[in-house]
């Protein structure tokens, strides 16, 4: 008995708390509902889902809100609209003082505005921001993409078409001519592109206010720069891949045949050994950058043979200068020239180390043709006659007997250099000639080595640019 009571006094127990629990699940429940009602206004839809009972008692607990606004006097009113901030229908005026004080001019993207001691008005802005009119000639034909414009050769304006082309022959003779720009970066090739355009846009006469020039520095940046540098800095960088056309001539410079070697191709492309002519126990002469036979051996096959670079060097063949004015017939090879072999020779070992064949120019090349021209400049600055003689000696041994140093001279120079007076006074019979000593001939022409004894008296001698300035180097013809 005694157990039963237990168990019935148990079971009650578990009702009991059963139905507390059911009450504060209920209780729970309701105060969701009115939290959802207060918070959402959805105060009808949610009544008809809840019982009688239950809408009754949540109508009691929700607050009263007034359907109606309440009243406000007319001071009330008046005051209100008086506090909010006015605002003009018409600008503001400008006075002469404050106009050119309010805005600078730069080259650049967005418009700069400076601080001045009066406020910058809405005219002012208005004028400032507003497209200025760009002459005709400037227009070009575009096609719009998604997010971004491109440009395309042909349809274009007379006037822009010259320039373009201009623009992209140009840039090509900046790559062997000048190292200002390095054309085996991205970025840098675009700046290389719009320095040509620019260069070539004021050689034309259309670098005046909204002309060609101004246009490009000031203009829609997406809708104009951009295309147009996009397109020349691809057409400049065209033929680059052509560089590597001569690997047989690299991999042969150094032994490297039949994939035998591969391991030392990759020593040689990571450690930048290829710069340096071997002693007799295999040791690179770091006292020699540049003195490897493969640079001469590449920028023959490059630059001198019937490749599309070796056109450029021919028709401009003029620009080559000699760095020393005591020698100016002894001329060199450019530090663009240089650092391009340095860059080709660098990715045909590592394409031959890896097997695989890579994209040129690859990532890594910017830096290799940076510190070739770095080196060459450290040369230059430390032992100028050293410099002297290296460029010259690549030059001689690159060129070779198509393109000596006095190549350099003019039909008229050739016909002066010939002793005519002695030609019509000799006696062919008379070998002896005691003048001969005192004939001031050409100097000659030939291994550097040669040359620098000739001329070993001369120990103080001017240093010269070997690069001629963006500006100066001539106009390509096509």
């Amino acid at each position: 008995m005694m157990k039963m009571k237990a168990t019935r006094l148990n079971m009650r127990t578990n009702l009991t708390q059963r139905e507390r629990l059911k009450e504060s699940v209920k209780t729970m429940h309701r105060h969701q509902i009115i939290f959802k009602l207060s918070e959402s206004g959805e105060n009808k839809q949610t009544l008809k889902k809840a019982t009688r009972h239950q809408a009754q008692k949540l109508r009691s607990e929700l607050p009263q809100v007034r359907s109606h606004p309440l009243p406000i006097t007319h001071t009330a009113a008046t005051t209100a609209v008086n506090q909010l901030p006015q605002v003009r229908s018409r600008p503001l005026p400008i006075t002469n003082t404050a106009a050119p004080t309010a805005v600078t001019r730069v080259h650049s993207r967005s418009l700069s505005i400076t601080h001045a001691a009066n406020p910058t008005t809405v005219s002012q802005l208005d004028t400032a921001l507003a497209a200025p009119a760009w002459l005709e000639c400037t227009n070009i034909h575009i096609i719009k993409k998604v997010r971004t414009f491109t440009l395309a050769k042909t349809g274009q304006p007379p006037v822009m078409l010259q320039i373009i082309d201009k623009s992209i022959a140009y840039g090509k003779l900046q790559m062997i001519f000048n190292h200002e720009y390095s054309p085996l970066h991205t970025f840098k090739i675009k700046q290389l592109a719009h320095a040509c355009l620019m260069e070539m846009a004021e050689r034309s006469g259309h670098d005046g206010n909204n002309n060609v020039c101004d246009r490009l520095e000031r203009g829609d940046h997406d809708s104009y720069s951009i295309p147009l540098v996009t397109y020349v800095s691809r057409r400049i960088g065209n033929e680059r891949a052509d560089l590597k056309a001569h690997s047989s001539t690299i991999l042969q410079a150094f032994g490297l045949v039949n994939h035998a070697g591969c391991l030392e191709a990759g020593a040689l492309a990571r450690r930048r050994t290829y710069y340096y002519p071997e002693m007799f126990n295999g040791m690179p002469d770091y006292r020699k950058p540049f003195e490897h036979p493969v640079f001469a051996s590449f920028l023959r096959e490059a630059f001198s043979s019937s490749t599309y670079y070796s056109s450029i060097v021919r028709r401009n063949f003029h620009l080559f200068k000699s760095s020393n004015s005591k020698k100016s017939e002894e001329l060199e090879v450019t530090k663009g020239m240089v650092a391009l072999a340095a860059a080709a020779i660098h990715a045909c070992l590592h394409d031959y180390s890896t097997g695989m064949k890579s994209s040129f120019p690859a990532p890594e090349l910017d830096g290799v043709w940076g510190l070739a021209i770095d080196i060459l400049e450290g040369i230059e600055s430390r032992n100028h006659s050293k410099y002297h003689r290296l460029m010259h000696k690549i030059f001689v041994e690159a060129t070779g007997n198509s393109m000596t140093a006095q190549d350099g001279w003019c039909n008229q120079q050739h016909l002066d250099a010939v002793d005519w007076d002695a030609i019509e006074n000799s006696d062919d019979d008379d070998d002896s000639n005691g003048d001969d000593e005192s004939r001031v001939y050409p100097n000659p022409v030939g291994d550097s080595e040669d040359v620098v004894s000739v001329h070993s008296g001369n120990s103080h001698h001017t240093e010269a640019s070997t690069t001629p300035a963006l500006a100066t180097i001539s106009t390509p013809s096509d």
